[in-house]
């Protein structure tokens, strides 16, 4: 029995080393999406005027006509940071979708509908 539990142990301790360290803005960001219960989409819809603010290397604060939605990638995203070269963005139709589609080259991991009060609280945690 106890054997069981330091090995489950050892194994979730190994696979949590494997984790990169998020820093205080990226940690409180995922903690603000947590505890204020972000709804998570499944796509967006794009139009020709849409634009983003790079908040983090893990998020972006992408603005619609629609209103504001927090997209989160699965790797810090150093792409937004060199704008001198830009990788052509993945979309499918008029739509940009979680776990499909990137922003500059990185793949989007959640998309999260905002309130303009949520996005300038985000702004201010990202520093």
């Amino acid at each position: 029995m106890r054997l069981g539990i330091l090995v489950s142990l050892a194994a979730l301790l190994a696979g949590c080393a494997d984790m990169p360290a998020l820093n205080e803005a990226d940690q409180a960001i995922s903690d603000y999406v947590v505890v204020g219960e972000l709804k998570s989409l499944d796509s967006i819809r794009t139009r020709d005027r849409d634009a983003w603010a790079g908040i983090t290397d893990y998020y972006v604060i992408y603005t619609t006509r629609d209103g504001d939605y927090l997209f989160e990638f699965t790797r810090p995203c150093r792409e937004l940071r060199d704008l001198t070269q830009v990788t052509p963005d993945t979309r499918h139709e008029n739509r940009i979708r979680a776990r499909f589609d990137t922003l500059r080259g990185c793949r989007i991991h959640r998309i999260y509908a905002l309130s303009e009060a949520q996005a300038a609280e985000i702004r201010e945690l990202g520093g």
